[in-house]
């Protein structure tokens, strides 16, 4: 059996999460970022778990002093240290379950990245332990109910909507999340919900949404407001209870 770590190195030298519908999704995580910050009271310290090549990093970077960027695959490391170096960020090559920090941070980011771990309860309460009594964690992860699932399965291309398929296998993915599930794993873990919203309407598979207008995606991401189900993804913000 491959250790946890083949598998991220093998995902981040096939995969991208800049190239193609990823890119596109990278803005609307960041707009819906930018739409909590009211909730973040301190930004002194960040913590971003999983920063992959780092192009989000850069625009997250702008809104703290300063930053520790974890990135376990030695591909991502070697792009995202190149792009932010000379920045206030440091990027780290290490899991968040072997990251050892005397200090807390004031938020604690985790884009695409609860759905990749192993355990999950191992994973939030080394969160749980990085976070001050006013700290945010702030995290998005893929909508098990979102439309272009809903459509997956009326096609019979998947027989439940949380079922996982070769693509999911294929970049490391261990689960799907609803609005309600993800809710319930953060309250069972001793978070508590500030904000959770929808992501973007997704109606169409990743190589067809690339091929849409910046116009009609930034339509389909306000859209996503009004069916938050719906959205491509989940974004969350929690706090300690």
């Amino acid at each position: 059996m491959k250790s946890y770590q083949s598998i991220l190195d093998q995902v981040a030298r096939t995969h991208s999460y800049e190239a193609g519908f990823n890119g596109r999704l990278a803005k609307y995580r960041i707009l819906r970022f930018i739409e909590s910050l009211p909730l973040i009271q301190r930004r002194n310290k960040a913590l971003e778990i999983g920063c992959g090549e780092g192009r989000t990093t850069m625009e997250l970077r702008k809104y703290f002093d300063h930053m520790i960027a974890l990135e376990p695959a030695h591909t991502f490391f070697e792009k995202s240290s190149k792009r932010l170096a000379n920045s206030n960020v440091e990027v780290k090559k290490c899991m968040l379950e072997e990251f050892v920090s005397s200090e807390s941070f004031d938020c604690i980011l985790a884009f695409g990245v609860l759905e990749h771990v192993m355990d999950t309860s191992i994973f939030l309460s080394k969160v749980y332990q990085l976070m001050h009594a006013d700290s945010c964690f702030i995290l998005t992860v893929p909508n098990a109910t979102s439309l272009h699932r809903r459509i997956g399965k009326a096609m019979g291309y998947i027989s439940y909507l949380d079922q996982l398929g070769p693509l999911d296998y294929k970049v490391g993915h261990q689960r799907y999340y609803d609005f309600r599930s993800l809710r319930h794993e953060l309250e069972n873990n001793d978070f508590e919900i500030l904000a959770m919203k929808g992501i973007m309407l997704k109606p169409l598979p990743n190589s067809m949404m690339d091929t849409l207008s910046d116009s009609y995606c930034d339509a389909l991401f306000k859209i996503g407001d009004e069916l938050p189900e719906y959205c491509a993804e989940i974004f969350c913000v929690a706090k300690k209870k």
